[in-house]
């Protein structure tokens, strides 16, 4: 009888009430589990966008900035404060500060009002544009047969498949110059080039006479090179996860300064909401900024740049702005007294 009870009491079980608790327990407990692991993934998506955005914006920063620093490099000693005027080409130019567009020249009001058409671009407050001018692959070159005055046509000792560039690379100017007793220097559109005979066609004539050589060996102390340009800007890009178009950083090459639509664009970094550009000019001349435009752009010489990124992956969908800023100094301006006051500004 007693060893019918033992066994009866050591196949019992839980109770009813037992499990439920031991349930509750179980779910509370996975529950927390979850919501830790879901809050830890969300913190790890959050910082791992937070730094991949830093790093675009920073090395958006560095190019940009490196471009500007170079800006009016053009290859030839001394020679760009010379041509600049004449030839409506400025090595650095606010072609457009917020919903404001500079009055001329023509070619960068057209960029600047095809940028302002674009959605986000158009209102008071909106992303800055800066457009540059100069030298950015660093190379020049000489001449192999003389140029005649009021010719259009120079074949040079090297580097013609860098001014037959495509794509990005290429250029939208060739700069001829010559070092002497005073400084003759050309800025002409490029027509056509022939990489095989190794000749350059502009769009006008040269007045002066040229004679064969480059500058390592005088007398002929002639050099040519190729200049490019490029606006950088911000505008919206493809939709996001969620729909929304996500702002970004482009550069565009100009290499027809005569269509203001035929241009290769580059993206720098998504996320950079805005771009705002203010200029330290020379200081007898501190009048001529208006609106944080520079109305003689001959009399920069550096440039302030401030971005801000944008990013929705943070809690309760309220974005996260992040500022980054830096000044150049654009080291190829003021060799010259030259003025180039922009009508109407």
């Amino acid at each position: 009888m007693n060893q019918a009870i033992g066994s009866k009491k050591l196949q019992s079980g839980f109770t009813l009430v037992e499990i439920l608790i031991s349930m509750a327990i179980a779910l509370i407990v996975m529950g927390s589990l979850i919501l830790a692991f879901t809050n830890q993934s969300r913190v790890f998506s959050q910082q791992t966008d937070l730094t991949k955005s830093q790093a675009n914006a920073r090395a958006a920063l560095y190019i940009m900035s490196r471009d500007i620093r170079m800006a009016g490099y053009s290859g030839i000693p001394l020679g760009w404060d010379k041509a600049v005027a004449a030839n409506n080409t400025y090595p650095v130019l606010s072609i457009k500060d917020g919903a404001t567009i500079l009055p001329n020249p023509a070619f960068s009001v057209a960029v600047a009002n095809s940028l302002k058409t674009i959605n986000g671009n158009s209102g008071a407050g909106s992303p800055d544009a800066i457009e540059i001018v100069g030298n950015f692959l660093r190379v020049n070159t000489g001449l192999s047969v003389a140029v005649a005055a009021d010719t259009s046509t120079c074949t040079i000792l090297s580097g013609a498949t860098i001014f037959a560039a495509t794509g990005f690379n290429k250029p939208a100017y060739l700069i001829i110059g010559e070092s002497g007793e005073s400084i003759i220097v050309e800025v002409h559109k490029i027509a056509l080039v022939d990489p095989s005979s190794k000749t350059i066609t502009i769009d006008s004539t040269v007045p002066f006479a040229y004679a064969f050589g480059s500058f390592a060996t005088p007398p002929q102390n002639v050099m040519v090179a190729p200049l490019s340009r490029r606006v950088y800007y911000v505008a919206p890009r493809q939709n996001d996860d969620k729909g929304n178009p996500t702002p970004t950083l482009f550069v565009r090459n100009y290499p027809d300064i005569d269509n203001s639509a035929d241009f290769t664009e580059m993206e720098l970094a998504r996320g950079v909401s805005n771009l705002q550009f203010s200029y330290d000019l020379a200081a007898a001349d501190k009048i001529s900024l208006n609106n944080n435009r520079a109305c003689d752009p001959c009399t920069i010489r550096g440039v302030n740049i401030r971005l801000w990124t944008w990013s929705d992956k943070f809690r309760n969908d309220q974005p996260l702005l992040r500022e980054f800023s830096t000044s150049v100094r654009v080291r190829n301006m003021g060799f010259s007294a030259a003025n180039c006051l922009l009508a109407g500004c």
